[in-house]
């Protein structure tokens, strides 16, 4: 019973950070429930894409594509907090300045918004849009259920095999606590959801998703020697945003 009570703590904890969904923890400041709800991180993205096919088989037959489009970005952007998003404009500003490591670090972690975070947060938002208002009903379910799981697992990846560059943050927590066990559960949450919602085409989508992860992890090595909790934020809506491009593209597959 206390191993269930455990991971069912780790679970709302997941649930909690990564939406605006009114949960608790029964936990909160402890380091050690945030680094084991790395496992959950799936089951949290397949909430937040649950909510999403809800509101799109609600809302289809009476609202136009285009405005469905809006509605659904809307809902998925206020689920979150707009939390990655915030992450994504800090990590492209820092990113994109151009500067030693040291100083990049200090512009992601300004309040203030740059140029490149602004650019690249409304082209992010602009492709998800489009992609949203072009659902074809026949594949709605996959399209948005499994981008948000696969997002939030490739979090989860980024925690565990990348170190964290800052000496304090909520991201220390994370990366303290989390361990490969964790994330290889994660992973088979992850693949079996993927199943689930879309088949054998599901795990090639997963494949995807790592080849991608593999790939934004090194780029983050080169540029600062690992993550921070900004750069968590960024590979969730970059990744989420690519996986809505590709399933939209291989819609026939589904």
């Amino acid at each position: 019973m206390r191993f269930f009570a455990r991971e069912f703590t780790a679970l709302v904890t997941a649930i909690g950070f990564l939406t605006r969904l009114p949960v608790k923890s029964g936990a909160p400041g402890q380091e050690e429930a945030l680094g084991r709800s790395t496992a959950w991180f799936p089951l949290a993205g397949l909430v937040l894409g649950l909510i999403d096919y809800g509101i799109f088989q609600l809302l289809r037959p009476v609202l136009p594509p285009l405005v469905l489009g809006a509605v659904l970005l809307a809902v998925s952007t206020w689920l979150t907090g707009g939390l990655h998003l915030d992450g994504l404009m800090d990590t492209l500003d820092g990113l994109g300045s151009g500067r030693p490591r040291e100083r990049k670090l200090e512009i992601m972690r300004d309040s203030r918004v740059g140029a490149m975070g602004v650019i690249g947060a409304v082209i992010l938002l602009l492709v998800k849009f489009g992609v949203l208002a072009s659902l074809p009903v026949e594949a709605a379910q996959e399209i948005l259920i499994l981008p948000p799981v696969l997002a939030r697992w490739a979090m989860a990846g980024a925690i565990v095999f990348l170190p964290y560059v800052r000496t304090e943050g909520l991201g220390r927590g994370f990366s303290r606590y989390a361990s490969r066990s964790r994330f290889w559960l994660a992973t088979t949450v992850a693949a079996a959801i993927a199943w689930l919602v879309a088949g054998p085409g599901g795990l090639l989508i997963q494949a995807l998703a790592a080849a991608f992860l593999f790939w934004f992890s090194r780029q983050l090595k080169i540029s600062l020697g690992g993550c921070t909790g900004d750069t968590y934020g960024a590979l969730a809506e970059v990744q989420e945003t690519i996986l809505l491009v590709i399933m939209l593209a291989l819609k026939e597959w589904w």
